[in-house]
């Protein structure tokens, strides 16, 4: 049975061997909020524009797998046999929250009034997705630092960074879905094959790829230093 056991300082919960603070919750609970947010400016801009924007409510839901498997890791501390395919499960579905940024291109160029909302709907879901993309990235690096070392960790969160702009430019230009990495392996190779022997295409994959890696590489390193200035 699970029991609850609040600690003498009140700052974390413990049910068995998971422990998860007031933070974790408070991280939990703000995305929560956040997502719902997003999806009421999906259904308004419905209501408003009768444009349900079907690709917004897939990936926001995309867009919080890694973050259901970061929080498992964070609330069950598996060992090392378990935290590896974890770790590959959610590396796979990892760059489907920030993928979001690039819905942007779908923005609908109507009256003014239809043009801010629908520049609303999608930055609001595209945040939603960097945030818990990367919120579950902290998570995973926690995991990492405690039973790998904090150099691993630092080296898979940089991993994490670059693998994420390569899978956005796959999912942006390509086409392809997470899944389809598992269940079409060979054709994903195939059709990556031509850029990579191309040298205009590789550049361009390297460029986009880098360039988003780079953005998320600079928001989650303030996500480190805001909190240490603030505690100072």
């Amino acid at each position: 049975m699970i029991v609850y056991q609040p600690k003498a300082n009140g700052r974390s919960h413990k049910y068995g061997r998971q422990t998860l603070t007031r933070p974790d919750w408070f991280t939990l609970g703000l995305l929560i909020l956040a997502t719902a947010l997003s999806y009421s400016l999906i259904v308004g801009n419905w209501v408003y524009q009768s444009d349900l924007k079907t690709g917004l409510l897939w990936n926001l839901c995309l867009a919080w797998v890694p973050m259901l498997i970061a929080f498992f890791i964070r609330a069950t501390k598996p060992n090392k046999l378990f935290l590896l395919p974890l770790l590959g499960l959610w590396l796979l579905f990892w760059p489907n929250a920030p993928y979001i940024f690039t819905d942007l291109i779908h923005l609908g160029w109507l009256d003014q009034k239809g043009l801010w909302l629908d520049l609303l709907t999608i930055l609001s879901a595209s945040f939603v997705g960097l945030f818990t993309g990367l919120a579950s990235l902290s998570w995973v690096h926690a995991a990492i630092n405690e039973k790998m070392g904090k150099l691993l960790g630092w080296l898979f969160v940089l991993g994490a960074l670059g693998s994420g702009g390569v899978g956005i430019y796959i999912g942006r230009f390509l086409h392809w879905n997470s899944w389809d990495a598992i269940t079409n392996p060979r054709t994903i190779i195939s059709t990556l094959e031509p850029i990579l022997t191309d040298k205009w295409g590789l550049l361009h994959m390297t460029i986009f790829s880098a360039v988003f890696a780079l953005i998320f590489f600079f928001v989650y390193a303030m996500m480190f230093i805001l909190p240490m200035a603030h505690r100072d």
